[in-house]
Order: C-alpha cells, then sequence, then structure tokens
C-alpha cells in the first residue's frame, strides 16, 4: 500500500522547482507532474491554493529552525544572543533555496495575500521567544513577537539583495537591528504601567 503523501512531503521538491518556475499554482502542478505525481494532486494537497502553498513552507522552515534550537541550550547565551541564533538559524535553512524564497517574498508582500508573510512571522517568532524563554502571558509577549516580526521581515529582505561572502553584511544588519529592538523595549518599558 502506497504511503500517502503529505504537503510537507512535497515542499522541497516544490522549493527546488520555485527556481526556475516561478511561484504560482499552475508551477506547483507542473512540478509535482514533472516529478512523477499525479496530475491532480496538487489541488488535493492545497485546495486553498497557493496561500495554503505559502504557509506550508514556512511550517516547512519553522519545523526545521525549532528541531535545530531544540539540540542548543538557550542558558549558554545571553537573550540577545539567543535571538540572534533563532534568526541566523531560519537564515541557514533558507540559504539553499534563495531564489525560490526571492519568488514567494514577492507573493507575501501583494495585498491579496491575505496576510500570510505577517502570520507566518509571528509564527516563527513565537518559536524563537519560546525557546529563549520567554513564557510571558501580558502585553509584553506580544510586544516581544511583534518586535522580532520586524526584526525577521526586515533581515529577510535584506538576505535576499545580500551578495557579500556568507551574506556577512547580513549579519551586520541583523546586529543592528536587534540593537534598535533593544533600544525601543528599554524605552517603552519606561512607560508601562503598574499591573
Amino acid at each position: 500500500m502506497t504511503k500517502p503523501v503529505s504537503p510537507q512531503d512535497v515542499i522541497p521538491i516544490l522549493l527546488e522547482g520555485f527556481t526556475f518556475e516561478g511561484f504560482r499554482m499552475s508551477s506547483v502542478e507542473k512540478i509535482l507532474v514533472d516529478t512523477g505525481y499525479d496530475p491532480n494532486l496538487a489541488k488535493a494537497l492545497f485546495p486553498d491554493g497557493l496561500a495554503q502553498v505559502a504557509r506550508e513552507i514556512s511550517v516547512y522552515f519553522d519545523i526545521q529552525m525549532k528541531a535545530e534550537l531544540s539540540k542548543l541550550n538557550p542558558e549558554e547565551y545571553r537573550i540577545r544572543d539567543r535571538v540572534k541564533k533563532g534568526v541566523e538559524i531560519r537564515l541557514k535553512f533558507f540559504n539553499p533555496h534563495k531564489e525560490s524564497l526571492r519568488n514567494i517574498t514577492q507573493y507575501w508582500l501583494k495585498p491579496w495575500s491575505g496576510g500570510i508573510g505577517a502570520k507566518s512571522l509571528w509564527k516563527t517568532s513565537d518559536i524563537i521567544w519560546e525557546w529563549a524563554g520567554d513564557t510571558a502571558t501580558d502585553y509584553n509577549r506580544y510586544t516581544k513577537r511583534s518586535l522580532l516580526c520586524g526584526v525577521l521581515a526586515s533581515t529577510i529582505l535584506y538576505w535576499l539583495q545580500d551578495d557579500s561572502p556568507k551574506h556577512i553584511k547580513t549579519v551586520g544588519f541583523l546586529d543592528r537591528r536587534i540593537e534598535n529592538v533593544l533600544q525601543i523595549g528599554k524605552v517603552m518599558g519606561r512607560f508601562k504601567k503598574p499591573a
């Protein structure tokens, strides 16, 4: 009996194909057919269309990032370095798929994408902060995740344009963005109302 195919099973194949085919639903169908899958599989796996494909791609990288972070002890890092490590690991898994992700990011930025990019960034941010040890349930939780979403978004956009060796410019950009966020956090902390 053939094992059922899940969306996550085909994401690596799609990421390879999007480099050449672009990020379109017709590309999903073509890539899967060219790989030997049934012509109807694309619609069966992704009934919500391209938005679902985009969500599944983000989940794919979240799973890899979470597994990598689980091998590390956050107590060995300062808070700022925990956050930086999470973003760096995310980019590490992005690196082999830069052209595909360039195409996918263009979709995420479209007004009709349904906020897929923002929702995906929030989930990624949540995973990083939970690994970093943040268990807050008050407004602090949302502030930290919102700020990290901004760091992730700007760093990914910078990384897409970075052609420096080992993306060294992106590392510097990430350091500056985290420093900015820490300064914002300090200012906001001064205005925090007593519980």
